[in-house]
């Protein structure tokens, strides 16, 4: 099971300086899963009379955030960030183990 809160991933980007943006994702509820209905509500959802953007929904709705989080590009994002972070760490790293030759 994957656990995470992309909610506060993307709020995290945001405070980084890292602009995010919807990935234009919609969740769409189908308690009748029929053809005729699900092909009225995605038509519905296409011209916007339908569905619940997934940046609106909660964290925990999984899957509909990882195709968001993909959509909008914030796992790249994320990873880019992280990878500077890492970066950072690395140098810090480094810097303290010339104090410690010295």
């Amino acid at each position: 099971m994957l656990h995470s809160d992309f909610r506060a991933v993307r709020k995290k980007l945001q405070e980084l300086g890292i602009q995010t943006e919807s990935g234009g994702i919609t969740k769409i509820d189908l308690p009748e899963p029929t053809v005729a209905e699900v092909t009225r509500r995605l038509l519905a959802a296409k011209e916007g009379k339908e569905g619940t953007p997934v940046s609106d929904t909660p964290s925990a709705e999984v899957y509909g955030w990882l195709f968001e989080a993909g959509a909008s590009g914030d796992l790249h994002k994320a990873s880019d960030a992280f990878k500077r972070a890492a970066s950072i760490i690395d140098k810090l790293a480094g810097c303290r183990a010339d104090l410690g030759s010295g």
